[in-house]
């Protein structure tokens, strides 16, 4: 199983979780998508190529196709949640992503998509 970092996580963060040998791409570094691809492009995009979104966006869950495209396409998605009234920076968002690592490949592993999973601030994986 392969990770897709949203646009709204750390590129440097999937570059340091590559190079520790896991699993994950981000939008930037696909030419395709880049820095500035909608939420549909890469939801569609994941589909296409089996990957599992990573994202902190709240509005990919409002748009409309969203749990129709989840459902169909069998799109696994993992929100992190950073927070609304007080936002984490990119070094706490980076903490918690390495903190729940483990448990968001368990999950992962444990439930076949679709799914929509949430990382909670304390690092656990919920099913969201």
């Amino acid at each position: 199983m392969t990770f897709l970092f949203d646009n709204n996580l750390p590129a440097p963060l999937a570059d340091a979780l590559r190079l520790l040998s896991k699993p994950v791409v981000h939008v930037r570094h696909i030419r395709e998508l880049g820095a500035a691809a909608p939420d549909d492009l890469i939801l569609d995009y994941a589909v296409r190529w089996g990957y599992t979104v990573i994202t902190s966006d709240r509005a990919m869950r409002k748009l409309p196709h969203f749990q129709a495209l989840l459902r169909a396409k069998g799109l696994g998605v993992v929100f992190v949640n950073t927070g609304t009234a007080r936002q984490l920076n990119s070094w706490q968002i980076a903490q918690l992503i390495v903190k729940a690592w483990d448990e968001i490949e368990r999950f992962t592993s444990d439930h076949p998509a679709p799914f929509l999973a949430l990382v909670q601030r304390n690092g656990r994986v919920v099913r969201a």
